[in-house]
């Protein structure tokens, strides 16, 4: 016997995705769309493997190929090495290190509740080694000692020593409930007066109401209620505890909600995507820079109140 017939036949990965294709779609006119090839390539590479092997991998039928004893121990070889070829790719994917570790965002909580979280599931997904750690919380923490990496904040003079990207403008207006306006509705139609009992839904000093109340007409109504979050002051609104001054991408998303009468939404603000400049330099932290930057884009309208 010649050494050819002692040496093993030389397979090589192109040829097996033919032969898988061929075996699950059980004819090559089939299985050539999904390789990208045309027909005779498919044949063509099919012949040249069973010549390789120096046997038959499929029977040829009107109906299609039928695959014989001996492809069908073929093909549950192929398929192990596909399962471990996908599994290898992914293992040196998820091994790069310039794409693992963690990355600390820090956003306020009606972002994460109303638009973002979805999205940063779906980054999870994308990239299974990049750990999200979320710091949610209304006050700013400080991007040059580490305390986050990556900030979106709503602001009109982010600070220069960080990079960023402005996504829009960031637009806010007067919401309460549909029963707390029908309530008050009458009060209303009375020669434009304010009416009375108004009561605001905020985080304030009593003191400092004509801050809060300069975009709306109400300067008689009180702070009633103090609540410390924007996410609890939209569940108070919606309860029907009062009016709360709420982002646009949030009041007008929720049909229980309805802007105050002789309101209308202002701009008081931009949304912003910042980081620290040393953090461009690692892979990970710009893969999710640019990954929120482009999904807060999407939502530009809601951010300017263009619903």
């Amino acid at each position: 016997m010649s050494e050819k017939n002692l040496a093993p036949a030389a397979l090589n990965w192109d040829d097996l995705k033919i032969f898988l294709a061929v075996a699950s779609e059980g004819s090559v006119r089939a299985a050539a769309p999904l390789l990208g090839v045309n027909q005779s390539t498919v044949s063509r590479r099919i012949h040249s493997l069973e010549k390789e092997l120096d046997t038959h991998l499929f029977e040829k039928l009107p109906s299609g190929y039928s695959i014989t004893k001996v492809g069908t121990a073929v093909l549950s070889h192929a398929q192990r090495i596909e399962s471990e070829f996908h599994e290898l790719n992914k293992q040196i994917f998820s091994r790069n290190s310039d794409l693992e570790g963690n990355i600390r965002l820090t956003v306020c909580s009606p972002f994460l509740s109303n638009l973002l979280m979805q999205d940063l599931a779906d980054f999870g997904e994308r990239y299974p080694s990049i750990k999200i750690e979320i710091l949610s919380s209304e006050h700013e923490l400080n991007l040059s000692k580490r305390e986050a990496d990556i900030a979106i904040r709503v602001t009109n003079y982010p600070p220069e020593h960080l990079v960023g990207r402005r996504i829009s403008g960031y637009s806010q207006s007067i919401y309460a409930s549909r029963t707390y306006i029908q309530q008050t509705a009458p009060s209303f139609s009375d020669n434009h007066k304010e009416p009375p009992g108004l009561r605001w839904l905020a985080d304030i000093n009593p003191l400092e109401l004509d801050k809060y109340t300069e975009h709306a007409p109400y300067k008689q109504a009180v702070c009633h209620h103090h609540i410390d979050q924007t996410a609890l002051q939209y569940e108070a609104a919606k309860a029907g505890m009062g009016m709360a001054l709420l982002p646009c991408f949030i009041g007008d998303r929720d049909s229980a909600l309805m802007k105050m009468p002789r309101t209308q939404s202002f701009q008081s603000s931009a949304v912003w995507v910042l980081m620290h400049p040393d953090s461009r330099r690692t892979a990970r932290m710009g893969k999710l820079y640019s990954y929120i930057s482009e999904k807060l884009l999407q939502y530009g309208n809601l951010f300017e109140g263009n619903t």
